[in-house]
Parts: structure tokens; C-alpha cells; sequence
């Protein structure tokens, strides 16, 4: 124990003895650690943390295989699923799962609870069971609620117990709608907990600490003189690390540059998607999700009739200047555009996969004036384009620049892909005559996929379920919210609203992703460069120090100062030619990883790939120039006398 502390006090002094270096040591591990830290909290929660299920590696997911089709992945039919539960011997269970969402709305005496949309899933008995999960209250599905003509049965989750029903201790055999229907909830499950990562951050400290001692410590318990000597004449640490060490720095510059090339190439496409040119007007647009429920609307009609309904009651409102229905509204990622395929004239396919595809959008009439969009030529859906009516669309103009190039797109026909059976019983169903030329409004992400040809066909005549109500108003388009959900709800009283947002809100929410990125990149890249930086510092500044005694020499026999300088700096920058040249590689790799999400920004910038690697030389030889000019400055009888 006395030689332990006797060790402890000896490395103090050495400590206090060269601050310098000393806080060089502690700025780079302090930065090691944060970005370790911090890069494990991003991995962790995005890849590794997954499912928090009791023997979650035991889960597997089965889906059918369609071979003969670009989608092979498919969904198993009731019926199949019911054969593999009854012939299966591989598994402890199989149960029936399907995502969707779901309207639920309050009905217990003397609430006046909205209904609300909430994520959820519809599930097999015994569900719970094999996630090993046991619900908070109430019980989870049995058999006898899946048996034909049984009362219909729901589970909540923590959060939806809490917020839409206040933590009611009652809640297990309350009955609520859902969907429309009277339903019973008989649960409740449990909290979903995270657990922090702290204990990581004290391992990575530990794990630091450990590599950083263990070389000397090793080389030390079994010292060579000669080698010891040798190493010290080439400005090497007393146990042989130095070289460790210098290459340790310059691998650290060579990552900092990829970051840093990351974080241009980043940062440069997220300012090139907030100064694009939209093509519309974001003023005071209100957009919100309805979906109908099949147990309520199960005919197109019915879809028809209700979307009608609450457009008209929403376009009469005084507080809105325009109305519409649509399934997408422009750069949103949240509920981005379908696509539908068509046929060229003279054209043929072997497969209905092999026709072009266009990203499509089904809207009401006024859709375009919701969002200040002008015709370039044509005219809007009206309510002549109804049912049975001759099939009409709205171009815009990278369609009809790739499709009609120099001509006229107004007057012109598309035949749309309406599926096989339509296909089979008409092959002429799908001709379409375009009515109307739009500018081309961005579709959901901004990336630099250029297939940005969109279709835009009447909701009326292909009539949908989930839609967006769009609403342009005179003030503020937030403080309209309450008033729109009572307007829809006068239409159906169980239909919820949701994504409820502006289309300020809905901008943001798309640039986000590329702001995070962005930011990710330029915290990381900054940390990275500031590691490098005292790294270079801290390893140039040890081996000065130990190169002392033969700067002295070189100067006693007639070296100048400058000469010095030009010796650290010609070694220093050598190596850090090898670290940028690695940086740039690394670098060109990460952008193309990143070649999908970049926008109006190649992954071959010339700006970023000439101003990095500039900038960070202008930091290696700043790293570099102060020890150098440290030892130009030694007295060389002062350093041959130390030594």
C-alpha cells in the first residue's frame, strides 16, 4: 500500500511539474469520453436498445414469400394463419398481429371526451402471453373473446389510460366506442421503461484509463535499454509509445475529416432545402388526418358523401378563405404521396411492375387553391368530374416535361394502371384526359431523387378512406383547431381528428431530419476536430520535449532556429498529409452513405473537399508551430546540461 501511494504522489508532482501536457492529457480523454458517451446514447437508442421483451432474441416475424412480384414480403391471410398454428411444431406459439390505428371516443355518463386517433394493434389471443407481458389491470385477450358473436374487447395502453381517461381507478369493464362500436376495455398494460446509459459512460472512463497505462505499463515491467535509448534520441516517450501515440493523433485527424466532410455535405443540403423555391403558399394553411372506419363507411359512396359533407361545412366556416380534401399535401414525410402507374401509348408490359411509375395524389376541387397555386394551363377538378364521368387528371410539369417534351400538356391522355380485374373487364378503363397543368410542388423529402412527376387525380372519382381536411384561413391557422374538429364532428361524431398541424409545422417536421443530421454531424465533427487538435498539440509537444537535448546539439553545431522549426514541422505535416488523405477516403465514403438524404448537394462537393482539408492543415500546423517554436527558442547549454 505504501508503494502505491508513494506512485500516486510521484505522478502528481510529474503532473504539476508539466501542466501543459497534463492539461493537454485531460482535454483529450474529457473529449474521448463525451463523444463516446454521446455517440453510444444516439446507437443505443436507435439500434440497440429494440424490443424490451423477456427473451426477445426468441421472437420471429413469418410473412409470406410472393415470388413472381416486385414485393415479395406479403401479409398471411387468416386462413393460412389458422393452418400454420394447427400444423406448426417448430414454435412454442404462433399469434396473428396487424398495425393500424384506431378512433377511440369516451362514453361514460357526464364525460364530453373528443375522439381521439391512436396507434394500436389487433391481435391474436395469447398475444401477451408469448411476450411474456402481464397487463398492468384487467386481464389480456382469451379465447372465448375471439369466438364468433363475442362482445368486442379492447386493450389500452399506460399512456392512453392516463391521458384520455385521467388514470380512472374504474377503468377495466368500462365500455367506450371504438371504431364506431361499443367496445369494453378489459386492460390496461404496462409502462414501457428506459433505463439511462450512465453506466456506460463511467465503463468507457475505466476502459480509457486502463489502455492508455497499459503499454508503458507492460514495456515497463520488461524494460529494454537499447530500444529505450534509441526511441528517446527520435523524441519518443520513455517506454516506446511515442510512435503510438503520433499515429494515434493522425488516425484522430483522419476521422475528424470524415466528420467533418459529413457535416459540409450535411449542413450545406439543409441550407439548400430551406431556400428552396415551393411553389406555394405555407400562409395560414390548417391540414389534419381523418380516416373512416369500414364499420361506419363501408361503401365508396359513403366516402364520397362524408368528404363532401365536411368540405362544404369547412369552406362555409368565416374564418377560412379556401377548403379542400386531399390525401397529401406538398414536402410533408410524415404521410408522404402514393404513386400509381400508367401506360405509354404504343407501349407494352409483361407485368404491370414494368409500366412507369408517377407519384399520384388524390384532391377535391379547390385543392390548389388552398395552397395559392395558380394553373400554368386547364382548369381545376369541378363537380362535373364525378363518378361515371370520363376519367380526368392534373399534371404538373416534370411530368409533362418527361412524358409530352415541347408540347401541350392539356388535351392530352394518360392511361392509368386501375388494376388487374378493372384491366381484364375494360382495357380501355384507365385513359384519362388531362385537364389541367400545375406547377410541380415537392413531394414529401428533399433529397436529390429527381422522379418529382406527380398525377393528380378527383377525389370523387377515386374515392379514399384516410384523407387530409386542408384549410386556409384568414389568421392564425392553430387557433382554428377547436373550431375544425367540432365542424367535422357535426358530420360524424365518432370521426377523430389527427396530425393536426400547420403548414409551417409540417415544414419543420420535414426539415428535421436534415437539421438533426446536419447538427449530429457538426457536434461530433467539432468534438472530433477539437480531440485532433489537442492531440496533435499534447503528442508534438512530448516528443519536443524529449527531443530537447537534441535540438541542442543541432543548434551548438550551427542549426538555426528557423532550421528547428522547419525539421518539427516537416514531420509533423508528413503525417498529417497521411491522416487528411485517409479523412478525404473516409470521408467520400460517408457522403456516399449519405447520398440518398443530401439535396441539390453532391457527394463530390468541390467546397467541401477543397475547405476541410484546408482547414484542418491551417489546425495541424498551428498544433505543430507552437512546440516547434518552443524548441527553437532552447539555450543549447542549458539543454546538453540537463541532459
Amino acid at each position: 500500500m505504501d508503494a502505491l501511494w508513494r506512485e500516486i504522489r510521484y505522478t502528481l508532482r510529474r503532473l504539476v511539474r508539466s501542466p501543459t501536457v497534463s492539461l493537454a492529457a485531460v482535454i483529450t480523454m474529457a473529449l474521448g469520453i463525451g463523444v463516446a458517451a454521446g455517440a453510444y446514447s444516439i446507437f443505443d437508442g436507435l439500434v440497440l436498445r429494440g424490443v424490451s421483451f423477456e427473451e426477445a432474441g426468441r421472437l420471429v416475424a413469418l410473412r409470406r414469400t410472393n415470388l413472381s412480384g416486385p414485393r415479395r414480403s406479403t401479409s398471411v391471410p387468416e386462413h393460412d394463419f389458422a393452418d400454420w398454428c394447427d400444423e406448426q411444431r417448430s414454435f412454442e406459439a404462433l399469434v396473428g398481429f396487424r398495425s393500424g390505428t384506431v378512433n377511440l371516443r369516451d362514453t361514460a355518463p357526464g364525460e364530453a371526451a373528443a375522439p381521439e386517433r391512436y396507434s394500436g394493434a389487433w391481435v391474436s389471443p395469447g398475444f401477451l402471453d408469448l411476450l411474456r407481458v402481464r397487463p398492468l389491470l384487467g386481464r389480456g385477450f382469451a379465447p372465448t373473446d375471439a369466438a364468433s358473436g363475442a362482445d368486442l374487447v379492447v386493450l389500452i395502453g399506460y399512456q392512453v389510460w392516463q391521458q384520455h381517461f385521467g388514470g380512472a381507478a374504474g377503468i377495466v369493464g368500462r365500455t367506450v366506442r371504438v371504431n364506431g362500436r361499443p367496445t369494453t376495455i378489459v386492460g390496461v398494460l404496462p409502462r414501457d421503461f428506459h433505463f439511462p446509459v450512465l453506466f456506460f459512460v463511467v465503463a468507457i472512463s475505466v476502459l480509457s484509463a486502463f489502455i492508455a497505462g497499459i503499454l508503458p505499463a507492460v514495456r515497463a515491467a520488461r524494460p529494454n535499454l537499447i530500444e529505450m535509448l534509441h526511441d528517446r534520441g527520435r523524441g519518443a516517450t520513455t517506454f516506446g509509445a511515442g510512435r503510438l501515440s503520433r499515429w494515434l493523433a493522425v488516425f484522430a485527424l483522419a476521422l475528424s475529416c470524415a466528420l467533418a466532410v459529413a457535416g459540409s455535405l450535411s449542413v450545406r443540403s439543409t441550407l439548400a432545402a430551406q431556400s428552396h423555391e415551393l411553389n406555394f403558399d405555407t400562409t395560414n394553411i390548417l391540414t389534419a388526418r381523418i380516416d373512416l372506419v369500414e364499420d361506419v363507411c363501408p361503401e365508396k359512396d359513403d366516402w364520397r358523401v362524408l368528404h363532401a359533407q365536411i368540405r362544404e361545412r369547412v369552406a362555409a366556416r368565416p374564418e377560412v378563405v379556401a377548403a379542400a380534401i386531399g390525401t397529401v399535401v406538398p414536402a410533408d414525410t410524415q404521410l408522404p404521396p402514393g404513386s400509381t402507374r400508367y401506360k405509354r401509348p404504343g407501349e407494352t408490359y409483361e407485368a404491370w411492375w414494368q409500366m412507369p411509375v408517377a407519384r399520384s395524389a388524390v384532391v377535391s376541387p379547390g385543392y390548389f387553391a388552398a395552397f395559392g397555386v395558380e394553373f400554368l394551363a386547364g382548369r381545376d377538378f369541378n363537380a362535373a368530374d364525378r363518378k361515371g364521368g370520363p376519367l380526368v387528371v392534373v399534371v404538373n410539369e416534370d411530368f409533362a416535361r418527361k412524358e409530352w417534351p415541347g408540347k401541350n400538356a392539356v388535351g392530352q391522355r394518360v392511361h392509368l394502371w386501375l388494376g388487374r380485374e378493372k384491366e381484364a373487364a375494360d382495357a380501355n378503363a384507365g385513359w384519362a384526359e388531362v385537364i389541367g397543368l400545375v406547377p410541380t410542388l415537392r413531394s414529401s423529402e428533399f433529397s436529390n431523387e429527381d422522379n418529382q412527376q406527380a398525377i393528380y387525380l378527383p377525389l370523387a372519382q377515386h374515392p379514399q378512406r384516410s384523407a387530409l381536411v386542408i384549410a386556409r384561413t384568414r389568421t392564425d391557422p392553430t387557433a382554428f383547431t377547436a373550431t375544425l374538429r367540432r365542424t367535422v364532428q357535426a358530420v360524424d361524431t365518432d370521426l377523430p381528428l389527427f396530425f393536426v398541424r400547420s403548414m409551417d409545422q409540417v415544414l419543420e417536421a420535414t426539415l428535421f431530419y436534415h437539421e438533426l443530421v446536419g447538427l449530429t454531424f457538426v457536434i461530433f465533427g467539432t468534438m472530433a476536430l477539437l480531440l485532433a487538435a489537442v492531440g496533435l498539440y499534447g503528442v508534438t509537444l512530448v516528443s519536443v520535449m524529449q527531443r530537447i537535448p537534441e535540438m541542442g546539439v543541432r543548434m551548438a553545431l550551427g542549426a538555426r532556429p528557423q532550421d528547428v522549426v522547419r525539421l518539427i514541422l516537416k514531420q509533423g505535416l508528413t503525417k498529417t498529409a497521411v491522416g487528411l488523405g485517409a479523412g478525404l477516403a473516409l470521408g467520400w465514403g460517408l457522403g456516399k452513405a449519405l447520398e440518398s438524404f443530401l439535396f441539390q448537394v453532391r457527394t463530390e462537393d468541390p467546397v467541401t473537399f477543397s475547405a476541410i482539408p484546408l482547414f484542418l492543415l491551417a489546425v495541424s500546423l498551428l498544433a505543430h508551430l507552437l512546440p516547434a517554436r518552443r524548441a527553437s527558442r532552447v539555450d543549447p547549454v542549458e539543454a546538453l546540461h540537463s541532459e
